[in-house]
């Protein structure tokens, strides 16, 4: 499956949990130990600004606000997505270059990275706030098949993902996604 039906269907997914998280909710502890709710959306909003202008090859302009969801968490996740997709829709090549924290990458690369952290966020936010999340098997295996080979050691070192959680051997492909992401499923 191509990297940008990845996003649309992470996107579609992820949506529905972020309207459906109410504000007294942001204060709630998350699979993700060091954040709340309220951070792992923030995430959201922060990641989907930072993937648009790194597709587009710019630079995010000046530092972003202490608190990037403002009074409403749905308008700045939506703000978010809407500038991710913008930025998608714009791609000329998905082999164009896009500069990540951890290095630059082909934009077919970030984009998979991006439909991965969404999906296992997306599990994180879930799971925090009592809501089902439901991905197709098929996408999320070729989550993990890309996660299996991208993720290495110096990005769990680097905080990004937690070491690797066994789990059953016929556990579902997203006890295995987030498994490998670090999380107890």
């Amino acid at each position: 499956m191509e990297a940008v039906a990845q996003t649309t269907i992470a996107i579609d997914l992820l949506t529905p949990l972020v309207e459906g998280t109410r504000p007294e909710q942001l204060g709630d502890p998350t699979p993700c130990e060091a954040w709340t709710v309220g951070d792992l959306i923030g995430h959201f909003v922060m990641g989907g600004h930072m993937f648009a202008a790194s597709l587009r090859g710019t630079e995010i302009a000046g530092e972003p606000p202490a608190d990037v969801l403002g009074d409403d968490h749905v308008a700045a996740y939506l703000a978010a997505i809407a500038d991710f997709q913008d930025a998608v829709g714009h791609l000329d090549s998905l082999e164009k270059p896009a500069q990540l924290p951890f290095g630059t990458v082909p934009a077919d690369v970030a984009l998979r990275i991006a439909a991965g952290d969404l999906l296992v966020h997306g599990w994180d936010l879930s799971q925090a706030t009592g809501q089902g999340f439901w991905p197709p098997e098929d996408v999320v295996g070729e989550i993990e098949g890309f996660y299996r080979v991208a993720i290495g050691p110096e990005l769990r070192a680097g905080g990004s993902f937690g070491e690797p959680v066994e789990v059953a051997p016929d556990a579902a492909p997203l006890e295995r996604l987030v498994a490998f992401a670090g999380r107890r499923p």
